[in-house]
């Protein structure tokens, strides 16, 4: 009789890929906005030469509502504020299935 095979290490990170995502992206924009001085932008249009786009300003307003300057937030995007909470119950609940059901 052959035993079952064990599960990887990598293949049980593979079942929060959602989750690390979220949170990768969250941890990104509280370290690069708005307080890093100089051009820098993880926006792929700015670095093709646009101004601005809708996605730099919902980046900046998340960065500044994690950092607790919710005015500044609110003049980037005004949706940020609404934006932040619900991909952390997002980072929450997607992690809460993984564990309970898997």
């Amino acid at each position: 009789m052959s035993q079952p095979r064990k599960k990887s290490t990598f293949s049980k990170i593979l079942k929060f890929k959602e989750p690390l995502i979220w949170f990768t992206a969250l941890a990104l924009l509280f370290i690069g906005y708005p307080y890093v001085q100089g051009d820098f932008s993880f926006c792929v249009f700015q670095h093709l030469g646009w101004e601005n786009c809708w996605g730099c300003g919902i980046g900046k307003s998340l960065g500044c509502a994690m950092h607790g300057d919710l005015t500044e937030s609110l003049e980037y995007h005004k949706l940020g504020l609404f934006i932040l909470p619900l991909m952390i119950s997002r980072i929450v609940l997607t992690t809460y299935r993984q564990l309970k059901f898997n």
